[in-house]
């Protein structure tokens, strides 16, 4: 319930209004395509309650945003980890060598936009997950460096506990959290309490913060930050995008979006879990297509599924240019819903790939293009689709 939630117990303790921007299954690199459409707005005390619509009330920036991924961060497949370094290299990325790159990218991107972009904003980053002495947890030390290089607050609850990590273990008492690594009840109310620990050691002060000097960021004026730390490539936040496709606004429309086409089989936009929208394809050779185009400045292309276990497939995905003679795509991609190694989770991942001319797809600036995906059914899964074949979920599509 968020009224439960440390966030919504936070804000109890300030007595402040509170707005419950969480998303399941979204890890930090999943989130950072649409970490624009995000509404960072405050409300009023009195208008925090859920649904109450995007604009209620909505009159400024919100004074502190809590920014915690960790627990699907933690359990992240890192997809981006998979691609080869030739692989990475013809998608226009990166390539990370490591989940606490990964990570660290990741919430460098989203700290990068969330500073600039809402700079009256107090950011505090948090880690609830909390994994068993003796177990890996690079993204921990992923937040702790990013959110020194920025000079963001950062809680570390298994830091917080007097037993450090030993507290997690399953037979430690207190019980800290009673299902895997996401916090119970009263762990919830465990994560508020440290967090107010924290709030109660900034400094307070009814002075407006000083404005600095702006300079040229991406096309547009932006606050001083420091250098990036890590190489961002195929992580950054579009800001500007020139085409995007949400699911969630789809199933809003009823399932219809201009510029969203299914050319062959079923693609349905739908909720096949409450508040998880997605189109979702289950028959063999479905195709749909989103009309995009590049940017001026760097352009990029991004795309957000699903990634689960038993019954979820792959998808092909091509970008054509309009009007191509041959009407065929510079590369193939192929997209894997499944989750690798056999984890049992299931949760959102992201591509995004550089398709500028001096990238491998070399689709040029201001060129308007198709993105099209396929779905394969090629055995891979265990057929809970329709017609033997898995399914497929894509949750967003923009183009910057």
């Amino acid at each position: 319930m968020p009224s439960c939630s440390y966030g919504a117990r936070v804000a109890n303790w300030l007595r402040a209004g509170y707005v419950n921007r969480a998303a399941g299954g979204r890890t930090t690199r999943s989130m950072a395509p649409e970490f624009r459409t995000v509404p960072l707005v405050a409300r009023e005390p009195g208008d925090t309650a859920e649904g109450a619509g995007e604009h209620g009330n909505a009159t400024r920036s919100a004074d502190i945003l809590l920014i915690d991924f960790s627990v699907n961060d933690y359990w992240q497949s890192g997809y981006q980890l998979a691609l080869t370094p030739a692989v990475a290299k013809r998608l226009g990325m990166t390539p990370t060598s490591s989940l606490y790159e990964a990570t660290a990218a990741a919430t460098e991107a989203l700290l990068r936009y969330a500073l600039d972009e809402h700079p009256h904003t107090a950011l505090l980053l948090v880690g609830t997950v909390c994994p068993p002495a003796g177990a890996r947890a690079p993204s921990h030390a992923a937040y702790a460096a990013v959110a020194r290089h920025y000079g963001v607050a950062y809680l570390s609850f298994p830091s917080a506990l007097s037993g450090g990590r030993e507290a997690c273990a399953p037979g430690a008492a207190p019980k800290v959290y009673s299902h895997d690594h996401h916090p119970d009840w009263v762990g919830h109310q465990y994560v508020a309490d440290a967090i107010v620990q924290v709030l109660q050691g900034w400094p307070c002060s009814r002075r407006p913060p000083p404005q600095l000097p702006p300079q040229p960021l991406g096309g547009h004026l932006a606050p001083r930050l420091p250098p990036p730390m890590t190489a961002q490539r195929g992580y950054e936040v579009c800001r500007v995008p020139t085409a995007a496709y949400r699911a969630v606004e789809a199933v809003a429309r009823g399932g219809r979006l201009p510029g969203v086409t299914v050319r062959h089989g079923r693609w349905r936009a739908y909720e096949d879990v409450p508040g998880k929208a997605g189109w979702i394809a289950t028959t063999a050779d479905a195709l749909i297509e989103f009309e995009l185009r590049t940017g001026p400045f760097r352009p990029s292309v991004s795309v957000v599924w699903m990634q689960g276990y038993g019954g979820w497939g792959s998808a092909e995905l091509r970008l054509t240019p309009k009007g191509s003679a041959s009407g065929r795509a510079a590369h193939v991609h192929v997209l894997d819903g499944q989750q690798p190694g056999g984890l049992r989770v299931t949760q959102a991942t992201a591509l995004s790939m550089t398709v500028g001319p001096n990238s491998p797809w070399k689709l040029g600036t201001n060129v308007d293009f198709v993105l099209s995906l396929r779905l394969r059914c090629d055995g891979h899964g265990d057929g809970a689709g329709t017609r033997g074949c898995p399914k497929f979920k894509v949750l967003s599509v923009e183009s910057c």
